[in-house]
């Protein structure tokens, strides 16, 4: 109930925009030419129930068949008819008109059974997808287990810098590392984060913006047996204090743009 009224409100505000032309909402959406605003539509239209066959023709007129067309790749028209609905689909591949109607179905008749005997009941716990449609999502889909090999991030690391030490591992702006030249600097941070007091299992808050800097800090934490607690450049500084105590950090990493935090901790830049 809650659902549908606040959907009545909607729509009556919308109505404020209904005569809007369609070249105002094109240059509004900031898409380029050419990008279709939506690629789906939904209608819902009030229709008789007399037969097609019994309904009044012009003269010398007969109507042999008829046939809805639409442009867009997917199209739900609702028939709001005296005795029921009907729904019609038109899907172009790869959409299968006949499994979004099973959807839709599985839609309506929670809804129907909800409205019928618990109409209280919130919308979101009304399920939407049948058993099998679940299973597929869930199980199905999610089923993406792949053997991974019992080496950790800097072994894994280290092997593929020897296997390629020339190819390129980062891009940032015009700069370019080589795997090669990634695994020395990260070594030679490495060395200067356990003499700063970095041991196994340490929490270094990490705060760098994107950049070559900040990938080859993290893998030196990881070089160095240590934990990095990565930290939102764009988070107010108190923010930032409060989650380094909260980690328990023992260091605070920093590249130029971020040296001047005051974070509680030790800075190493």
């Amino acid at each position: 109930g809650e659902a549908l009224t606040g959907l009545r409100h909607q729509l009556a505000d919308l109505l404020a925009y209904e005569h809007a032309p369609l070249a105002l909402a094109q240059g509004a959406s900031g898409l380029t030419g050419g990008s279709p605003l939506f690629s789906s539509i939904f209608n819902y239209r009030h229709s008789p129930d007399t037969p097609e066959e019994a309904r009044p023709a012009l003269d010398g007129m007969k109507v042999l068949s008829a046939r809805d067309l639409t442009n867009y790749p997917l199209a739900v028209a609702v028939d709001a008819q005296e005795s029921g609905f009907a729904i019609t689909l038109d899907a172009v591949a790869p959409a299968d008109p006949a499994r979004v109607g099973a959807l839709l179905l599985t839609c309506l008749e929670a809804l129907t059974t909800a409205l019928a005997d618990e109409p209280a009941t919130p919308l979101r716990t009304v399920d939407v997808l049948d058993e099998t449609e679940l299973s597929a999502l869930v199980d199905g889909w999610n089923d993406t287990a792949v053997p991974v090999p019992e080496v950790s991030i800097p072994d894994a690391f280290a092997a593929r810098a020897a296997a390629g030490p020339d190819a390129v591992a980062v891009v940032s702006g015009e700069l370019e590392l080589s795997y090669g030249e990634l695994d020395a600097r990260a070594d030679r941070l490495a060395r200067a984060l356990v003499a700063a007091g970095v041991r196994p299992e340490s929490a270094v808050a990490v705060a760098m913006e994107r950049s070559a800097d900040l990938v080859v800090g993290l893998l030196a934490v990881l070089k160095a047996g240590g934990v990095f607690v990565p930290l939102d450049t764009g988070w107010p500084e108190a923010r930032m204090r409060a989650v380094t105590a909260d980690a328990g950090a023992c260091l605070l990493l920093a590249h130029e743009p971020t040296s001047g935090l005051e974070l509680g901790v030790a800075t190493l830049t």
